[in-house]
């Protein structure tokens, strides 16, 4: 909230940036100092490979296509004010320092709290769940409806390519790739032009922007964006095969990676784990055909080897043997949602003004 809150305020585009910049990434370093595990238990930060290098390569062009398409259909019903205020940031800030507020601190930051932060701690309890919600606060952080559905998008295909490759630096690359290219392009814009490329810009969008314009390139860019999204998820569940983490890819949208007999074979692994005698099991189950009732009792408790504090040692496996897993999501959840709700209104107030100067 307080980097959407700065975005307006004149400070000076680099100042704004910077601001912004680190009220993102100065709550992230927080929590991550705050929890004493390891950095690839806290946030998923492990060693990538060379091979993966590249095929993040390939998920950025992909991606970058499939963003595109959600742009242009979200400027059916809102105005894109992100590049004019780029381009204008650009013209009088130096290159550099727009390099590292545009193209590398948001790499860093953003993918540290959201991806890094909200998503590895909600992933044990629902991957699915905390994959839209932080993905959704993704997009409310860029404080505007256009921004915010091509980002909430991003994050979902961020996350995806996170759990292909088990690594926070795959997404961290291609969130570093799309902002570079996005303001070196303006850059070069801008040496080549210099204070016309904003007269040239205003043209251009207020002649893409007219609906005979954009009926006419509706076909292909939904066309493009449907292939390059198939594309992507092909590549992603490529990579999450090539790691050996297929199955941690499929429990995102709850699928199951065995089926038939890998069902079975699941249930007498579970039952293994929590010291399950299977043979007993069944023997217990003719024993009750004989209506010996107190011989269940018996073997319940022979299953866990006596041990009632088996039970809960088992519930805290769910977590990925971490027991304070869920008094720590309930931490979050009251700040979330109040931040979910305060940045909703911020959007939607900033619309209603916009349009009413409009």
């Amino acid at each position: 909230f307080l980097s959407i809150s700065f975005s307006d305020r004149d400070f000076g585009f680099s100042m704004n940036l910077l601001v912004s910049q680190l009220a993102v990434l100065v709550p992230g370093v927080v929590l991550v100092l705050m929890d004493k595990r390891s950095l690839h238990e806290k946030i998923g930060l492990g060693r990538i490979s060379p091979s993966d290098i590249l095929m993040c390569f390939i998920y950025f062009l992909l991606m970058r296509k499939v963003l595109e398409a959600v742009n242009f259909l979200s400027m059916f019903f809102t105005e894109n004010s992100a590049t004019d205020y780029m381009i204008r940031m650009v013209a009088e800030t130096p290159a550099w320092v727009c390099i590292l507020l545009v193209g590398v601190m948001p790499a860093v930051g953003e993918e540290l709290l959201f991806r890094g932060v909200l998503y590895s701690s909600f992933k044990k309890v629902s991957p699915l769940g905390a994959m839209l919600v932080s993905s959704f606060l993704f997009g409310v952080l860029h404080g505007n409806l256009n921004q915010f559905l091509y980002a909430m998008v991003a994050g979902v295909m961020f996350i995806l390519i996170m759990e292909a490759t088990g690594s926070l630096l795959a997404p961290s690359i291609i969130h570093c790739l799309i902002d570079l290219l996005s303001i070196v392009s303006i850059i070069a814009l801008i040496r080549q032009y210099g204070e016309q490329s904003i007269v040239m810009y205003t043209e251009a969008v207020a002649q893409q922007s007219s609906t005979e314009a954009m009926m006419e390139s509706l076909p292909g860019e939904l066309l493009w964006g449907t292939l390059c999204l198939l594309g992507a998820l092909c590549l992603a569940a490529f990579v999450a095969r090539k790691n050996g983490r297929w199955e941690n890819l499929c429990r995102m949208v709850k699928f199951r990676a065995e089926r038939g007999n890998g069902n079975k074979e699941t249930a007498a692994i579970s039952k293994e784990d929590s010291g399950v005698d299977v043979s007993r099991v069944q023997e217990t189950d003719e024993e009750n055909h004989c209506g010996d009732v107190s011989k269940v009792q018996e073997t319940k408790e022979e299953n866990f080897g006596g041990d009632a504090g088996r039970v809960k040692e088992t519930k805290e496996e769910n977590f990925g043997g971490d027991a304070n897993m869920v008094p720590e999501c309930r931490i979050f959840s009251g700040p979330l949602i109040a931040g979910t709700i305060i940045g909703i209104i911020y959007m939607v107030l900033v619309e209603i003004a916009k349009n009413m100067v409009a």
